[in-house]
């Protein structure tokens, strides 16, 4: 009871540290794309994202190795920085010469100068990276919600002060500095003295061992979110990059507003479990209904409400996200419940099935996204989310196997939540007309929609007795 207790604890925090980012990031998000044009936001999307999937190499699995280890020593520990170390400054070196090249490519000088900065910034990432993965592992996720809201909140006011100043699509560059510096000095702070500090190679076969796989899944998977912003670029041009990442942002406000709080959590849990012979078949079945209860209703009111929220958050001349916006809500849903699985499968030691798993999809989504390019932005989000609803249900499928659960318990958990969902949707369009019809504008009908929405879905998850709502005392 106590353990379960402090789990629960470890999750009201990380809820708190995750959300209160989030909300920092979408704060920043209305002023930003108030103040930068939709074409530089394309140029610095299209440089942020070969840098997101070049740090998955830099990181190869480390992390999350550190994390799940059993036997975690010194000498792993110096492995695993000296590894972080060589592949940072490979990568900076890489991205710093690679950058006018980039430039070339995309026909945009811009472009090179986003990747020259985010090169520097790629230096910084070892530093507390180690601390950060071991304070995962103690589950401290207090002091990691200091430094996750000190570093947005870097982030979030250089970004705008430079974007107010005239600086374009320069300031998201510096902002994400300013994050990687934030980041660094308070992990550094908070480095314990038993760790060590210097790197080394001495258990290099153990560290790459465990790390391989991890690695492997999280390049394929940088790969599916990289490659359709990369690929838009290129045949569709810089406004279309940034609809398609406004489209995914918005959706991803939710998706990690209800995934970040509880991942870390989860697969530090479930690690837990692991290695110590708990079962991980009540808290998986327990998570699915209680997350499903959740996402579904959100993404079906998001994806009704798609355009007055895009004119909320970003303003009239980002109006064109809103059909993206309602495909993209497919996929973070099922991704949603999906992330469950993958801290199943991950943190009960079958990162290999992780592995395959995504050595399927994720290829099939890059081959979806260039056969569907020459059609539209509409059929690119579309072909992503078949993708990721497809590597979703694998997901769920390989968890189910692996704790021998089968699809009909899955449904009796998740089946309450589907029903929310559709009574929602019905609702959130219902205030839609309304407004529509008596002309009100989007603010209006956004927070009349709260107003309903909300009360509606508690009044029937009491009414329905959801575990979600008895979950303090469970």
């Amino acid at each position: 009871m106590t353990q379960m207790v402090n789990v629960k604890r470890k999750l009201y925090v990380s809820f708190i540290q995750k959300n209160a980012a989030l909300l920092i990031q979408l704060v920043s998000s209305l002023a930003l794309a108030r103040l930068l044009s939709p074409a530089e936001i394309g140029i610095f999307a299209i440089g942020s994202v070969a840098v997101s999937f070049l740090h998955v190499l830099r990181d190869l699995g480390v992390s999350s190795y550190v994390i799940q280890e059993r036997e975690l020593t010194i000498d792993r520990i110096r492995t695993a920085q000296g590894f972080m170390w060589v592949t940072s400054g490979t990568l900076a070196l890489l991205v710093a010469a690679g950058a006018q090249f980039a430039g070339e490519f995309y026909g945009e000088a811009g472009v090179t100068s986003v990747l020259y900065v985010l090169a520097f910034n790629t230096l910084l990432l070892p530093i507390g990276a180690i601390t950060v993965s071991l304070m995962n592992r103690r589950l401290e996720f207090e002091r990691l919600m200091v430094l996750s809201i000190s570093a947005s909140l870097m982030q979030a006011a250089v970004s705008v002060f430079l974007a107010s100043q005239g600086h374009g699509y320069m300031s998201l560059a510096w902002g994400n500095l300013a994050s990687g510096l934030t980041t660094a000095v308070l992990a550094s702070l908070y480095h314990q003295k038993d760790e060590p500090w210097l790197p080394s190679f001495s258990e290099r076969r153990r560290v790459f061992a465990g790390c391989s796989k991890l690695s492997s899944s999280s390049i394929l998977y940088e790969m599916g979110l990289a490659g359709p912003e990369l690929v838009c670029g290129r045949v569709l041009g810089f406004e279309a990059v940034a609809f398609y990442s406004k489209a995914q942002s918005a959706a991803g406000l939710v998706l990690r507003g209800l995934v970040d709080s509880i991942a870390p959590v989860a697969l530090a849990y479930y690690s837990h479990c692991s290695r110590n012979g708990l079962s991980l078949r009540e808290p998986y079945l327990k998570a699915l209904a209680c997350l499903s209860a959740v996402a579904l209703p959100a993404f079906a009111c998001l994806a009704v409400m798609a355009e007055p929220a895009i004119l909320l958050l970003y303003g009239n001349q980002w109006v064109e996200v809103a059909t993206p916006l309602r495909i993209a809500c497919i996929s973070a849903a099922a991704i949603t419940l999906a992330n469950v699985a993958g801290a199943v499968i991950v943190g009960s030691g079958r990162a290999g099935t992780n592995l395959a798993l995504h050595a399927v999809f994720q290829p099939v989504k890059i081959a979806l996204v260039l056969f569907a390019s020459q059609a539209g932005l509409n059929w690119i989000v579309a072909a992503v989310s078949l993708a990721d609803v497809g590597l979703s249900a694998a997901s769920i499928a390989k968890a189910n196997a692996a704790l021998e659960i089968s699809w009909s318990e899955c449904w009796t958990a998740c089946r309450s939540s589907v029903l929310i969902g559709l009574i929602e949707a019905g609702v959130a369009y219902a205030t839609i007309a309304a407004g529509t019809h008596y002309q009100m504008n989007h603010y209006l009908v956004l927070v009349g929609s709260a107003c309903v929405i909300i009360p509606t879905w508690l009044l029937i998850m009491t009414l329905m007795k959801h575990p979600l709502l008895t979950l303090r005392k469970g």
